[in-house]
């Protein structure tokens, strides 16, 4: 495991760790929403699984029949 003394210290891990949290988070978001991409059109549009049917199901989970109290 990399240490923090060992990321401030060598040359090339030394411009990683300065690199700002949000450009970091940005290019982690884009990589799993590529990974989500490929997995839908893999397992998901062979089904016949539509954008369509997945907002219905998202509609579906925000009805009442969840709802118990």
């Amino acid at each position: 495991m990399i240490t923090l003394f060992e990321l401030k210290n060598r040359p090339v891990l030394r411009s990683y760790y300065r690199i700002p949290y949000f450009i970091k988070n940005c290019f982690i978001m884009l990589c799993l929403a590529f990974a989500l991409l490929v997995i839908y059109k893999i397992d998901f549009e062979k089904e016949g699984a539509t954008y369509m049917t997945i907002y219905k199901l998202f509609q579906g989970m925000d009805s009442k029949v969840f709802n118990r109290v």
